[in-house]
């Protein structure tokens, strides 16, 4: 009972599916998968993985309850009409373009991205000049859709020194604070857009937080997925997406249009 190691509360009918589609699996697999034959040659596992898929989906196709339903998967890149972005870091990029491997110093990360980049468009010189800008820093990421590229410059962190607090808490007293003030503590290290706790005496505290709807609508996504999706449907855009065949088969005949 190799697919359930030896403890299972299936049938017996079951187990020895299980284990039909397994060793069919294991005839046609060339090596055993790891990290190194997969990088260097992964379309070997193909033959593997379609056999896979071919048991796999006729048991998808008669299965009524969703919840139950096997998972199928794509042997091919799914198409789509969406913009597509890689993401690039400092070592990906020494990488590619046959650098010395960085370690992990902000120096020979950005030495990386200057020997590929002109960087001197954005006013730097020499990596020094990156290196010891005070106010801006270089987030040694690149985005790519295949047309462009991307680099993020990001604003330093103010030492604790230069930051001075415009309220402090002499500003208000009493009388004001409870005519045109409600005060809330906000807890900065949560990772929703605000989570404040709110006490109403010693015993009883409100915590309220952002949801993500909400943080959805405050940033435009909602309103800019509603206005896509009537410019897809303009455009006819939105028929086509919907006909595209799944890629998750292993029949050829079912691209044939």
């Amino acid at each position: 009972m190799r697919a359930t190691n030896g403890q299972t509360g299936w049938p017996v009918w079951r187990i020895q599916e299980a284990n039909a589609i397994c060793k069919a699996v294991e005839d046609v697999l060339p090596a055993i998968p790891n990290i190194e034959n997969l990088t260097a040659n992964g379309s070997m596992f193909l033959p593997a993985l379609g056999l896979m898929l071919q048991k796999v989906l006729p048991i998808s196709e008669a299965t009524t309850d969703e919840q139950k339903k096997p998972r199928l998967f794509s042997l091919i890149r799914t198409p789509s009409l969406k913009w597509h972005h890689i993401h690039i870091n400092h070592k990906t990029l020494s990488i590619i373009t046959s650098q010395k491997y960085p370690r992990n110093t902000y120096r020979e990360q950005v030495e990386v991205f200057h020997c590929v980049f002109y960087l001197y468009t954005f006013g730097y010189i020499s990596v020094n000049d990156i290196v010891n800008d005070r106010e801006i820093k270089l987030n040694c990421t690149a985005q790519s859709d295949g047309h462009g590229i991307t680099l993020q410059f990001v604003r330093r962190k103010a030492t604790s020194g230069n930051t001075k607090a415009l309220l402090q808490l002499d500003d208000f007293n009493l009388a004001e604070a409870g005519e045109y003030f409600h005060p809330i503590t906000v807890d900065p290290g949560r990772n929703e857009v605000f989570t404040a706790a709110v006490g109403f005496n010693n015993v009883n505290h409100e915590t309220r937080s952002c949801s993500k709807g909400e943080r959805a609508n405050f940033a435009g996504y909602t309103r800019r997925s509603t206005y896509l999706k009537k410019l897809k449907e303009r455009k006819v855009i939105t028929s086509i997406e919907s006909s595209l065949p799944s890629p998750k088969v292993v029949s050829k005949e079912a691209y044939i249009v």
